[in-house]
């Protein structure tokens, strides 16, 4: 990895509005650096991660969709306003 130079840090201070004082740039070169390479390692080790394609997998049964009739469960609602469930408010509006 390349290191941070001066300039750099000048720079990155400049525009982040900070005023560095001259005794701290290498000690923030530093900082920077270490920062820097700690994401670089992250990154080598995010690489290596190997993700299923698949999320939410039912491993004790098959998923099987089975037809239902929507107007029957509608009738069996305690409570239903044009083919929707009424549901009662849980949260307080202030």
């Amino acid at each position: 990895m390349t290191q941070i130079s001066r300039e750099e840090i000048l720079k990155i201070a400049g525009l982040s509005k900070i005023e560095l004082p001259e005794n701290e740039i290498d000690v923030m070169s530093k900082q920077l650096q270490d920062v820097l390479t700690y994401a670089h390692c992250v990154c080598d080790i995010a690489a290596e991660i190997i993700l299923s394609p698949q999320k939410n997998i039912n491993v004790f049964r098959e998923d099987v969709i089975s037809p239902n009739d929507a107007q029957l469960i509608m009738t069996q609602a305690p409570e239903s306003v044009q083919n929707y469930f009424v549901v009662p408010i849980v949260l307080e509006v202030r």
